[in-house]
């Protein structure tokens, strides 16, 4: 091995020339003929673009890229100031992230349509009159059932927000009454109003597509803020011999953080995930043998819209000893939709702690309702729940601790302790119709699932079939509840 191929197998970033040159310094070093690439970030700050390094219908067998950091924060690039909702904001003095947007309220009724106006609802609101010049960038989220809804506003006038629901997909205007009966939530998004925060457009920085890999790792990074166009880390029909993401701090992503569809073999270790917006890590069916261990998760899916901090669909998972904190949905998902052709879902969820603080369960919830801190879908192959600590969850309405949703299967469920939840403890109910519907891709549901040495200081809801031999409930224990 000559002193320029050592070069570039092994490279030192110290400025944002060498970080924009990443992707050409990997592909010479693969065209050089070397097994893989040290980079080394040195302390400071590195501002990526979009797509930054990508790999699209490439074959790279065997070749391992390494980055590690040191001290060192990498931010979404500014490309676009231009106020657009979904960008990220960070101020650069503090290295934090900074969101404009106002805090959770209540609204004061349900959505009404407005007669003769096409798309256009209002709602009453405690909020000061805005005129449409005023409100050309203000937006809403509106909490809608299971769902939080982004909605362009239009004006506010005399305690009413007129906005236009253009998208009429997923959950209806009126369910957070029709399911809850709790009036919805809103949060007002606004651009702004310090003009000293630095403005992210930039929203991919790996982008891994049909293509071919060795080891791929990342040690010691704070990625911090990005917008929410594509995914910051996405793997999708891929191959990769491990992907190792180790001590690194994720704050203010926009996007969906890490996201494997058809891929695999995660290994996300001794982490920290703090106040991203919308999903953590993502897993889909096809995606097997991944694990997340050793890691805290703190404010996440903080845009309230519908997101899972950890979500695992394929075979092999493990998620072990995590904290997870202040989710505004799911804390750790399972599992499959009843209409989903899979059934894959095989791992383990242990010895995790799943709670919200006293200071998030202040003022109006930013929970959505009808969740689980540990959510199972129905197609589950084997999925073993055991050793959890859940605790202190007080949502608006339906915000379990372990729910096994419509009809789940195939679920061993024990040594779990549950305590002070506002909603059931634990639950997996029977929903028959489940089998029974024209789209359901499942014909026998609630079966297959075994819970038992459960602790709980409130409600419990099992359901075990009872022409199933293959499922059991025994010594699941109902404390008083002290508070």
């Amino acid at each position: 091995m000559n002193f320029l191929f050592c070069l570039l197998a092994a490279i030192l970033v110290q400025t944002q020339k060498d970080f924009d040159m990443l992707q050409s310094h990997i592909d010479r070093a693969y065209e050089a003929g070397e097994s893989g690439i040290d980079i080394h970030l040195a302390p400071g700050i590195f501002f990526f673009h979009e797509g930054h390094i990508s790999f699209v219908d490439r074959s790279l067998p065997g070749f391992a890229i390494n980055i590690d950091g040191d001290g060192t924060v990498i931010v979404g690039e500014s490309a676009d100031s231009t106020y657009r909702l979904g960008q990220g904001f960070v101020d650069l003095k503090t290295l934090s992230d900074y969101d404009p947007s106002d805090d959770v309220k209540w609204a004061r009724f349900w959505p009404l349509k407005v007669p003769f106006r096409k798309d256009v609802y209002c709602i009453p609101v405690k909020e000061p009159d805005m005129s449409e010049e005023e409100a050309k960038d203000i937006y809403i989220v509106l909490s809608q059932w299971f769902q939080g809804k982004i909605y362009k506003v239009l004006k506010i006038s005399n305690g009413w927000m007129y906005f236009l629901r253009e998208d009429k997909t997923g959950t209806r205007m009126h369910t957070e009454l029709r399911f809850g009966r709790c009036l919805p939530r809103y949060i007002v998004c606004r651009p702004p109003e310090r003009d000293d925060v630095y403005v992210c457009s930039a929203s991919s920085f790996l982008s891994v597509k049909n293509s071919e890999l060795g080891g791929v790792s990342f040690r010691g990074i704070k990625f911090l803020g990005n917008s929410d166009r594509d995914i910051l880390i996405h793997f999708k029909s891929s191959k990769a011999d491990s992907v190792v993401v180790e001590k690194c701090l994720f704050e203010g992503i926009r996007s969906n953080v890490l996201v494997f569809n058809d891929s695999g073999n995660l290994r996300y270790r001794d982490n920290r995930m703090v106040r991203c917006y919308r999903s953590g890590i993502v897993c889909d069916e096809e995606s097997d043998n991944c694990q997340v261990t050793g890691s805290t998760f703190s404010c996440n899916g903080w845009m309230m819209v519908h997101n899972f901090n950890v979500q695992m669909q394929g075979s092999g998972f493990l998620v072990k000893n995590n904290v997870f904190e202040d989710f505004t949905y799911i804390g750790i998902g399972v599992g499959s939709h009843y209409t989903s052709d899979f059934e894959r879902a095989q791992g383990v969820i242990c010895e995790n702690e799943l709670s919200t603080t006293e200071k998030f369960r202040q003022g109006a919830p930013r929970m959505l309702i009808d969740a689980g801190a540990i959510y199972t879908g129905t197609r589950n192959k084997d999925v073993v729940i055991c050793h959890n600590y859940v605790h202190d969850i007080y949502g608006p309405h339906g915000n379990r601790g372990i729910f096994a949703d419509d009809g789940a299967i195939n679920l061993t469920i024990y040594g779990n302790r549950v305590m002070n939840l506002s909603a059931q403890c634990i639950s997996l109910r029977r929903v028959k119709r489940i089998a029974w519907r024209s789209n359901s891709k499942i014909k026998k549901v609630n079966v297959g699932n075994k819970v038992y040495d459960n602790v709980a200081n409130g409600r419990i809801r099992l359901y075990v079939d009872p022409r199933d031999t293959s499922s059991y409930a025994y010594n699941n224990v109902r404390l008083k509840k002290v508070r």
